[in-house]
């Protein structure tokens, strides 16, 4: 069995313990740190006083980001698969 660190994670003043790989534990601090940091701005930014509610707005942007991120990659992929297509074409109709 690998080794496993136990982290307590604080977020809207509740502590959440989890069990980790050591080597996921820094980035799993980074994106504590991005939740947090959004809460702020989303608190100050509307008077938000439920850290809950703040909480699920925050999740439903980083999600909402992460659907866009996804969508924005296949749509890379499809564009570079076009153009290697179209110089493979190309490249058969200036070797035959």
């Amino acid at each position: 069995m690998s080794e496993r660190l136990n982290v307590t994670l604080k977020l809207a003043s509740r502590e959440y313990p989890v069990q980790i790989p050591p080597e996921k534990e820094e980035s799993l601090r980074r994106g504590l740190t991005v939740i947090k940091d959004m809460m702020q701005l989303m608190q100050s930014k509307y008077q938000m006083k439920d850290a809950q509610d703040c909480l699920a707005l925050v999740a439903i942007q980083l999600a909402h980001k992460l659907e866009s991120e996804k969508s924005n990659k296949h749509q890379d992929v499809t564009n570079a698969a076009e153009r290697l297509a179209h110089l493979e074409q190309l490249l058969e109709e200036h070797t035959a």
